[in-house]
């Protein structure tokens, strides 16, 4: 899973002048200046205050209909940290007119073999097969922004040049403490599967051939790939814990032994739902009770609380807290 929680573009240096090659009137400019600060501790993540500086953002920015490049050339940069600053790919020069920022991460080296679409059509293809190692589970982040802080007031331009973007989760993360209560084994866990047992299960995947998984940037929103009856992570190298921890969110977050990360989905009956855990290779399986539907949503950490007693496994609780609580940790760019 990875982690950012925002994102904030400060200090945008004011100049004077024209720029050769950008704005053919004789107006007033600003050149973005990018540089990393980290903020809050982070806990169970993998992009954290620590590794963010490893990681590439691409950013797009277009004119105020979101649909033209912003400069005369294209205006699509990636962000990346040179050991002191954070910085684009090519100087961008704001003018008088207003502009969107559309923003995503991760990003590989080429991001064109993700994307397709630009500025307010953009889309970034999501690797999400139905079975991976925990530690090779992404965590896609999308940002929109046309004022200078979200929800603000004020347009993005070269009066109103201090902008913060707050990158946002695209998928849900399922999340798992695992305890032991008179269980003799070592409980050591291997792999857990989250499944919809319904005729028609809602669970989604990219396709094996042809993936056409796509986040879009403007909205988060995940389209196409195809339905899946089950999501698993393998390769835990975790053991369940020897004692119940409390209800704290804090410690609950800090004790999480396993996760999944899911393409946002509901299921009419949550009696179809069914974790499966394999500890001690040994499967063990508890189905969610209660009736009505359940909804994962985008962003949201869903920590649930599971007793293994004897062969027996129990939920004990589950925990609903956004990933953008501020236990969860944050990176200022500023």
């Amino acid at each position: 899973m990875k982690r950012i929680i925002s994102i904030s573009v400060i200090a945008l240096v004011l100049l004077s002048g024209c720029t050769k090659n950008r704005f053919i009137s004789n107006e007033r400019i600003a050149p973005i200046s990018l540089t990393a600060n980290f903020g809050q501790p982070a806990t169970k993540a993998t992009i954290t205050d620590d590794n963010i500086t490893s990681e590439t953002i691409r950013v797009q920015v277009s004119k105020s209909n979101g649909t033209e490049s912003y400069a005369i050339d294209e205006s699509k940069y990636t962000l990346t940290y040179g050991g002191i600053n954070w910085s684009l790919s090519n100087m961008l020069y704001l003018s008088a007119e207003n502009a969107k920022v559309y923003a995503y991460a991760p990003t590989p080296a080429d991001p064109t073999t993700v994307e397709t679409g630009s500025y307010s059509t953009l889309k970034r293809r999501l690797d999400i097969p139905a079975t991976q190692p925990m530690a090779s589970q992404v965590d896609f982040l999308w940002c929109y922004q046309d004022k200078t802080v979200a929800g603000g007031e004020f347009d993005i331009n070269s009066t109103n040049s201090s902008v913060s973007l707050t990158m946002k989760h695209a998928l849900s993360q399922i999340a798992f403490v695992i305890y032991g209560e008179n269980y003799n084994g070592t409980g050591t866990i291997n792999s857990v599967k989250v499944k919809d047992n319904t005729a028609s299960p809602a669970l989604r995947k990219m396709k094996d051939v042809a993936n056409d998984l796509y986040m879009n940037v403007a909205d988060g929103t995940i389209t196409d790939g195809e339905t899946t009856a089950e999501i698993s992570a393998t390769s835990i190298a975790g053991s369940i814990l020897t004692t119940q921890p409390s209800a704290d969110i804090a410690e609950l977050k800090s004790k999480v032994n396993a996760y999944l990360l899911i393409v946002p989905t509901s299921v009419a009956n949550k009696n179809n739902v069914q974790f499966s855990f394999n500890i001690d290779n040994k499967d063990y399986n508890v189905s969610l009770t209660g009736g009505g539907a359940i909804t994962w949503v985008a962003g949201q950490q869903y920590i649930y609380t599971v007793k293994l007693s004897g062969t027996q496994m129990n939920i004990i609780s589950v925990t609903v807290t956004p990933w953008s609580s501020s236990h969860e940790g944050e990176v200022v760019i500023n």
